[in-house]
């Protein structure tokens, strides 16, 4: 019985394809595109418990989060007192890029955060004050994915 010849021809196509896609690349080839996108692509960043804001006015910003929403802040005010204040709100916006208000007690002021989270987990953003005055900051540790 003989084979046709779209049958002989086949197989040999099938293994020359199978062969250049499972072929071994270059150990020093880097991918064309990311293997792991960014985790605020798809998924929430896990905030950190206690996060640090350092301001560039030189106040440390101390703000608790519970279950992504800051609870609490405090800092000491230049004069030496303790100023704590509670979030006002559950965080808003995406889930790299967001916001959150924080009330002050002892001075009755306000402040707004608006964070980044870059693709390392590292945070920054500005703050603004019930006055107007705006600040710079960075925050440390990083969130997690």
């Amino acid at each position: 019985m003989s084979r046709s010849i779209a049958q002989r021809t086949a197989a040999p196509a099938v293994f020359a394809v199978v062969a250049c896609l499972t072929g071994a690349g270059s150990a020093a080839a880097t991918p064309m595109v990311p293997l792991a996108p960014p985790c605020g692509l798809f998924h929430y960043w896990k905030l950190p418990n206690l996060l640090t804001i350092h301001q560039d006015n030189g106040l440390d910003v101390l703000v608790t989060f519970e279950g992504g929403t800051p609870a609490r802040g405090q800092y000491t005010a230049k004069d030496g007192r303790l100023i704590t204040g509670l979030g006002d709100a559950e965080r808003r916006g995406e889930t790299s890029d967001f916001s959150f208000p924080m009330r002050w007690r002892e001075t009755g002021g306000s402040n707004v955060y608006s964070v980044h989270i870059a693709d390392d987990g590292s945070m920054s953003g500005n703050t603004i004050n019930e006055r107007f005055v705006s600040n710079k900051w960075t925050g440390s540790p990083k969130a997690t994915c």
